[in-house]
């Protein structure tokens, strides 16, 4: 059978691991190519199998020497470890940004943020996402998602128990989340009525989340109350992309945790009480 039937088939049973090894075999065969890459994020979906399969580790190896392949042909040197390559593969061999922030996601979910020592263009085991984050910026300009993760891997090291400079690591991923508000809520204005709506929303309530997890309320409380007043410029709300909701549980957390028990009635009963 062919790759695709195959996956077709392990799609049919459920079978997560089955589907990455068929997706594996179409990025092995389009060496280089994006499609394969897009079509092993969509395949595995976002369950619990999913993340445990995303997180394996002979899926990262095999991302790995592909990036090892890439490097080698954009280079001329002759990496340890790289995927084998064909004439064919060299003729379209140019450096790919999906596969490098798809790697990076993967160490990402790893908890590996923490760029590598060495100086060397050359890729690394031991490279954090932020690595492959900025060659992939190198390649890609003004991309809210690219922007979006930088953002979430700085401050995600600056919770870690490791991070040597707390403060300076908040302040980049803030920069760079900030960045993506900017670029998204720009990118929003092309679309019209709700679709762009609950692209403006989305930023106000990424923004807000980061500041809740830092601990911030007040100028999370700030973003969270963005974020509704979005959906509530439409009569009805923003329908299945709407955060009105998300954005209320979020803040009677915050209420609670503060001490606001009037706040915590008010807002539940506003959202949530039918």
């Amino acid at each position: 059978m062919t790759p695709l039937v195959q996956l077709a088939y392990s799609f049919h049973h459920a079978s997560i691991p089955d589907i990455s090894a068929q997706i594996r075999k179409l990025i092995s065969a389009y060496k280089f190519r994006s499609d394969p890459l897009r079509l092993y994020y969509l395949a595995l979906g976002t369950g619990r199998e999913g993340v445990e399969q995303f997180r394996a580790a002979v899926d990262q190896r095999f991302l790995l020497r592909h990036i090892k392949a890439m490097d080698s042909l954009l280079t001329g040197e002759d990496i340890a470890g790289r995927a084998t390559v064909t004439n064919e593969d060299e003729k379209r061999s140019r450096a790919n940004p999906i596969l490098l922030i798809l790697y990076g996601h993967r160490l990402a979910a790893g908890a590996s943020f923490l760029p590598a020592q060495s100086s060397s263009f050359l890729c690394l085991a031991a490279d954090g996402a932020i690595v492959y984050y900025f060659r992939a910026r190198e390649l890609v300009k003004d991309d809210p998602l690219l922007e979006f993760s930088i953002g979430l891997a700085y401050l995600h090291r600056a919770m870690q128990r490791q991070a040597n400079n707390r403060q300076l690591l908040i302040l980049e991923g803030m920069t760079f989340l900030f960045r993506y508000r900017q670029l998204y809520i720009a990118k929003s204005h092309r679309y019209d009525g709700t679709a762009g709506a609950a692209m403006r929303q989305a930023a106000e309530y990424n923004i807000a989340r980061a500041f809740q997890q830092l601990g911030l309320f007040t100028l999370s409380m700030r973003y969270y109350e963005r974020a509704i007043g979005v959906s509530e410029e439409f009569e009805g709300g923003l329908g299945t992309r709407d955060l009105r909701r998300e954005c209320a549980h979020n803040l009677s957390l915050i209420f609670a945790l503060s001490g606001n028990m009037a706040g915590v009635k008010a807002v539940t009963e506003k959202y949530f009480v039918l």
